[in-house]
C-alpha cells in the first residue's frame, strides 16, 4: 500500500524534530545544566525521565549536543536550526546512546508503532490476533497516549490532546473528497460524511486518547435500542467489535450483502446499482483510488437499488 514508506517518512521528520527539541535546550542557556545560566524551569524532567535520561545524563548528551552538533541560522525563523548532530563524533559513547534511545522511544511513541514487546502477552495468540485484527493500535494507545498523558499533565499532554483532534479530523476530511471523486452524488455524499456529526465522531474516533472506547461504546449501543455512533475508520470497517473484524465483517457481513444485491438484480432483471457495485469493490479493496475509478465508471447507473415494492 505503500504505507511502509510513509511511515517511516513521518519517523524521520519527527526523530528530527525531536532532536531540534534537544539542540533549543541547549541554544536557549549560556551554560549547561549544573551552570548558573541553565534554569532547571525550562526543563521537563519527567519527560526526559520517561525518555531514559535522568539529571546526569541529560547533562552529558546536552553537552555532547552543544560540543558537535552543527547547525545554521535559518532565513526565516532567528533560532539556529540544527543540519546535524555529528554523532560519529560524539567522544561520550554511552551518552550517544542514550540520545539515539530517547529519539527512538520517542518517535515511536508519536508515530505509533505496534512492536511486539510492547504488545499485551496474550496478543500474539493466533485467537487473539484473529480478533484483534486492525485493533492493535487502539489497544496500545491506551498505554501509550492516554495513560502517559493523564500521568504527566503538562503542556505537552494539552498539545497532544489538540492536536490528536486536529490532524486526524483534517486527514479524514480529505479521505471523503478523495472518496467522493468520481461519485454522481458527489455533493449528497460529502454533505453526509463532513457534516458536524460525522466530524465530531471522527475527532472522537481517531484521537489516540480514545484508545477501545469507541469500540466499547458502539459495541453496546445497539443492546440498548441505539444505532453505532462512531464510522470513520480508515479500514471503512465498522467500529464494534463483532463487525469491526476484517474476517468476521467478510464472512457475516460484506459478501453477503454483496452476493444479495447481484441475486436481487439477476431476479429482478436489472442492471446492479452504484451501491451493489461498490459492496463488491469492497470486498477486495477498500483502496481509495480504484475506488474513484470504479465511482467514474459506474456513474450513469442508478445510485442505490430500488426499494422493494409493498403491496396493500
Amino acid at each position: 500500500s505503500g504505507f511502509h514508506y510513509v511511515d517511516g517518512l513521518m519517523k524521520q521528520w519527527t526523530a528530527k524534530a525531536i532532536a531540534q527539541e534537544f539542540f533549543d535546550m541547549v541554544h536557549r542557556f549560556p551554560e549547561l545544566p549544573g551552570g548558573a545560566g541553565f534554569d532547571r524551569s525550562d526543563v521537563n524532567y519527567r519527560r526526559m525521565a520517561q525518555l531514559g535520561l535522568d539529571d546526569a545524563m541529560l547533562q552529558r548528551v546536552l553537552r555532547s549536543v552543544k560540543g558537535h552538533a552543527e547547525s545554521e541560522r535559518g532565513m526565516f525563523f532567528p533560532s539556529e536550526t540544527l543540519v546535524d548532530p555529528r554523532l560519529d563524533n560524539w567522544t561520550d559513547q554511552e551518552a550517544r546512546i542514550a540520545f539515539e534511545g530517547a529519539l527512538m522511544r520517542k518517535a515511536r511513541r508519536i508515530i505509533q508503532e505496534n512492536d511486539i514487546g510492547s504488545m499485551h502477552k496474550w496478543m500474539p495468540h493466533p485467537v487473539w490476533q484473529m480478533i484483534t485484527q486492525f485493533r492493535a493500535f487502539p489497544i496500545h494507545a491506551w498505554d501509550k497516549q492516554l495513560m502517559l498523558n493523564v500521568a504527566m499533565h503538562d503542556g505537552e499532554s494539552v498539545a497532544s490532546a489538540v492536536l490528536g483532534a486536529v490532524i486526524p479530523t483534517l486527514i479524514y476530511s480529505v479521505q471523503q473528497h478523495v472518496a467522493a471523486l468520481g461519485r454522481s452524488d458527489t455533493g449528497q455524499w460529502l454533505d453526509k460524511r463532513l457534516d458536524t456529526e460525522h466530524m465530531v465522531s471522527a475527532a472522537i474516533q481517531r484521537h489516540g486518547w480514545s484508545s477501545l472506547l469507541p469500540v466499547a461504546i458502539d459495541t453496546a449501543l445497539p443492546w440498548a435500542g441505539h444505532k453505532p455512533v462512531f464510522d470513520a475508520r480508515s479500514t471503512g470497517q465498522s467500529s464494534d467489535v463483532i463487525f469491526g473484524n476484517p474476517t468476521t465483517s467478510l464472512l457475516f457481513k460484506d459478501a453477503p450483502k454483496a452476493i444479495g444485491g447481484l441475486v436481487e438484480s439477476m431476479s429482478d432483471g436489472r442492471q446492479l446499482s452504484q451501491d451493489e457495485l461498490r459492496d463488491w469493490h469492497r470486498l477486495f479493496t477498500n483502496n481509495l483510488v480504484t475506488g474513484a475509478i470504479l465511482n467514474s465508471i459506474v456513474g450513469a447507473r442508478p445510485v442505490h437499488p430500488p426499494k422493494p415494492s409493498t403491496s396493500h
